[in-house]
């Protein structure tokens, strides 16, 4: 049995997203339209009066021997992120045994092949441990039918599922320092950096022939007189004067860590609650240029990010010298949650998400964007709004999905109006500006009620409390009444008795 409740049917995939920039006013031409559209705003749909309608319910379908992928995700290990293990969960929704072969792909190399069988109902979870192979982030998890009873599928959509893995980068990694063996061992525990050590009078000599090539620099009790130009991301321990990237407004005597910012990467699993501190810089934030708080003492900011023009620095107010944090573990997962976060490798699973429903996509470090580009899986091109740095549009399609964040005019759709855009493709420009945010999701079907194609026998209307629909009254025989053949057979009588007088001459 099935429920439909109107009321709770309020979902516009073409509406705008809750605080999204509304659309252009309509033509005043246009306004006997734009009423009768007003009227069927689903905020009324709820008040709309059923009772004298009479809706009937006619079943449609009959097959229900459906498999499909209701969850598949894949993370990195925590201790080895070269490694990851893949987790699959697959139902048979039909009422027979049925077979298939499962396929785990990387890119387009298959990593593992399976023959699969499920009983009536059955659902069976999987997990893929300890994967190292292949060089693609994207997964791909594949149903194929299979000869014989039990293979065939009427529905294909569930039987492809996607997900991302969080890359990998390996990065250069610039350490500016007069010798500190607690930073330079911390630094031996990331396995995917190259680490170069020179001192503050190298650097200053010539920074700009020692940053060349550098995708890290870490500053330990010095502080330069120019932060690095992007793309060139920057750590800061104990940053000082005009050159700071975050001003310093004053310096903190014995702070006590009051607060950390647990939803921010840097900050994932450390403790500072029980750190004791010589002293600490306290900084004054700019959120209108991507500064945010990392860790505060009472009200003073003692640890602080930023994220802006294509890079994105961390400052810490203390020295190393001055604090018991370096014989804590906190202290080199800190470090190791930075060098993730400048790679973009700082979470060990990519969420999935769900097509049929309104996606919000954040996009790290972007401000004053209005809109966002999509490319879907077909390699269209549409519009999102972006509000408060969260890209929204509708999923449709399962597969990959690419969320480009360009500066305002720019970008593939940025020069285009309306009309040309709709119909543009990932390569229409390709000389297009580099975005100054992208991202990548994965969605899928995943959902259970979907892939359960078996026809309900009975809807009821108005939810579960609501009547149940009959069917509509069966065809039956019934004598057919045609008056016109007797019509035809009185005038093939009286053409008839005309011939015979006629020829009689009786009429004549």
């Amino acid at each position: 049995a099935a429920t439909f409740d109107p009321a709770a049917a309020t979902v516009d995939p073409t509406a705008p997203a809750e605080g999204a920039p509304a659309a252009a006013p309509a033509p005043a031409a246009d306004d006997e339209v734009a009423a009768r559209r007003k009227a069927y705003e689903h905020k009324n749909l709820a008040a709309v009066d059923l009772s004298g309608i009479d809706v009937r319910y006619i079943p449609v379908g009959s097959r229900s021997d459906n498999v499909g992928i209701i969850a598949f995700n894949v993370r990195r290990y925590v201790a080895n992120k070269a490694a990851y293990e893949v987790f699959i969960e697959i139902q048979n929704f039909g009422t027979e045994p049925a077979q298939r072969q499962l396929t785990l792909y990387s890119g387009d190399s298959a990593l593992d092949v399976k023959p699969i069988t499920l009983a009536p109902g059955e659902h069976i979870r999987q997990i893929y441990r300890d994967l190292s192979g292949g060089a693609d982030h994207r997964l791909r998890a594949s149903l194929r039918p299979v000869e014989g009873v039990g293979g065939s599928d009427p529905f294909p959509l569930d039987d492809e599922a996607f997900a991302l893995l969080p890359e990998r980068k390996r990065q250069k990694v610039l350490l500016v320092t007069e010798d500190n063996l607690f930073l330079e061992g911390a630094m031996l525990v990331y396995d995917n950096i190259e680490v170069f050590k020179v001192t503050p009078a190298e650097y200053t000599a010539r920074p700009d022939a020692l940053l060349e090539g550098m995708n890290v620099v870490v500053f330990d009790d010095f502080t330069p007189a120019e932060v690095p130009p992007p793309p060139v991301n920057a750590m800061y321990f104990r940053p000082e004067g005009d050159g700071s990237p975050i001003p310093v407004v004053r310096t903190v005597a014995r702070p006590h860590i009051t607060e950390v910012a647990e939803d921010h990467p840097v900050m994932r699993w450390v403790s500072l609650a029980d750190v004791n501190f010589a002293d600490a810089q306290a900084f004054k934030l700019r959120p209108e240029l991507g500064e945010s708080r990392l860790a505060t003492a009472v009200r003073d900011v003692v640890i602080a990010a930023k994220r802006l023009e294509g890079r994105k620095i961390v400052c810490f107010g203390f020295s190393l010298g001055g604090t018991d944090l370096t014989m804590r573990v906190a202290f080199p997962l800190m470090l190791v949650n930075v060098l993730d976060w400048f790679a973009g490798d700082d979470a060990d699973l990519v969420t999935t998400y769900v097509t049929g429903a309104r996606l919000r996509v954040p996009l790290d470090g972007v401000t004053g964007v209005a809109e966002a580009v999509v490319e879907g899986p077909d390699g269209r091109l549409t519009r999102a709004p972006v509000v408060d740095g969260v890209a929204t549009f509708y999923g449709a399609e399962i597969g990959f999905h690419d969320i480009r964040a360009y500066a305002p005019g720019e970008g593939p759709l940025g020069r285009r109006d309306d009309a040309a855009a709709a119909g543009a493709t990932a390569d229409a420009d390709a000389d297009q500006a580099e975005p100054i945010a992208s991202r990548e999701i994965a969605a899928n079907l995943a959902s259970p009620e979907e892939s359960n194609i078996a026809p309900a026998s009975t809807l009821t209307l108005g939810g579960p409390t609501g009547r149940t629909l009959a069917a509509p009254q069966t065809f039956t025989k019934s004598i057919q009444r045609r008056f016109w053949i007797y019509l035809l057979l009185g005038l093939l009588a009286l053409l008839s008795v005309e011939w015979i007088t006629y020829h009689r001459r009786v009429t004549v």
